[in-house]
């Protein structure tokens, strides 16, 4: 019995290269792609973070307009003043650090004061509700008020009405 000569490895060799180039060239496709997912990410946060800064110092500004109608005495003013004066920090926060370091910062504040930092959540959260419950049209409230008065209608009994004497 004589034996067939076995394949030769030679010519695997190429494809195994080209798989190899191939799965380095999708590698970089998608390092690549994931560069510009994180740097546009970064791009919209900075805007973000940019607008709140401005929002945060146009409420300290607020503030301060009104601190300085009241007497110079009154405990409202003093109070006034300091929110103004701890929104122009927060402000200016928001404008020098970059989203790590506020990050890192929020972690330090919710480890080191967790139940301030619960209050400040609860609050955030209940100032995002009632900003998303103002924001609906008034379309929307007159079609919830008639919807609403639909149901009373067909819940409530039907009026009798009563007997009437022969007179």
């Amino acid at each position: 019995m004589t034996q067939s000569p076995s394949p030769k490895r030679p010519a695997t060799q190429p494809a195994d290269k080209t798989g190899a180039q191939t799965a380095k060239a999708l590698r970089d496709k998608a390092q690549d792609a994931a560069g510009k997912v994180s740097d546009d990410l970064s791009d919209a946060a900075d805007k973000t973070r940019s607008g709140a800064a401005r929002n945060v110092k146009d409420m300290a500004d607020a503030l301060s307009t009104a601190a300085d109608q009241l007497d110079d005495n009154s405990t409202q003013r003093r109070v006034f003043d300091s929110l103004s004066d701890q929104l122009d920090q927060v402000s200016d926060a928001l404008h020098q650090k970059d989203m790590g370091e506020m990050m890192r910062d929020l972690n330090d504040l919710a480890r080191n004061h967790p139940v301030a930092f619960l209050g400040g959540a609860a609050l955030l959260g209940f100032a995002a509700s009632r900003v998303m419950t103002a924001g609906g049209s008034g379309r929307d409230s007159r079609s919830r008020a008639g919807r609403t008065a639909a149901k009373r209608a067909d819940t409530q009994p039907p009026m009798s009405t009563p007997p009437t004497t022969g007179v």
